[in-house]
């Protein structure tokens, strides 16, 4: 199987957003590498970039918190009925 495959393969086998930096030491490559996948499979619509992960409703600026640190990006698949709903809407266009 194809590293790219198993990026997607990854995302598809846990339950919680993950970081470029928890794929790379999974499957023992670079990050950069691992970046460039990440890149392929959103821009296929297969996994999207997740907002803020807390449910902090405390302000109204959940994702932009600027007392928070700001922590890496995590990415997780785009669940199908999304995928198929876009892809449908994208044909009768």
């Amino acid at each position: 199987m194809s590293t790219l495959k198993q990026v997607l393969m990854v995302f598809e086998n846990t339950t919680q957003p993950l970081t470029i930096a928890q794929i790379a030491r999974q499957l023992e490559v670079e990050q950069g590498l691992v970046e460039d996948m990440i890149a392929f499979w959103v821009r296929k619509g297969r996994l999207r970039l997740t907002q803020c992960t807390e449910n902090c409703a405390t302000c109204g600026t959940a994702g932009s918190c600027p007392f928070v640190m700001k922590m890496p990006g995590r990415y997780e698949p785009v669940p199908r009925e999304i995928r198929e709903h876009v892809s449908i809407n994208n044909h009768s266009a």
